[in-house]
C-alpha cells in the first residue's frame, strides 16, 4: 500500500502566522502621533478654503446676475402711452 510519510507533530503554528498576528496586534495598540506638521499645512488649508469661498461667491453671482437684470428690465418697462387724437 501507498502510505504517505507521517508529518512530525509541531505544536507551534506557522511562523508567518505568528508574525502576522503580532503585526495585527501592534496596529491595535494606541500610540500618540508625534510629528510636527509645520505652518505649511495651515497655509494650504487657508488657501483652499479661500479659493472655495471665492469660487462659491462667483458662481452665486453668475446665477443671480441674469435674474437681477430681468427684474430691472421688468421694473423699467413703462406702459405704452395711449394715442391722442390729432386734430
Amino acid at each position: 500500500m501507498n502510505h504517505l510519510p507521517a508529518r512530525p507533530c509541531n505544536p507551534l503554528p506557522h511562523p508567518g502566522l505568528i508574525l502576522s498576528a503580532l503585526l495585527g496586534l501592534t496596529w491595535l495598540a494606541p500610540y500618540p502621533a508625534v510629528g510636527y506638521v509645520g505652518p505649511g499645512a495651515g497655509f494650504a488649508l487657508a488657501g483652499g478654503l479661500w479659493t472655495a469661498l471665492v469660487v462659491g461667491i462667483a458662481a452665486l453671482s453668475l446665477i443671480i446676475l441674469p435674474l437681477r437684470l430681468l427684474l430691472i428690465w421688468w421694473r423699467r418697462k413703462k406702459p405704452m402711452a395711449k394715442p391722442t387724437p390729432t386734430g
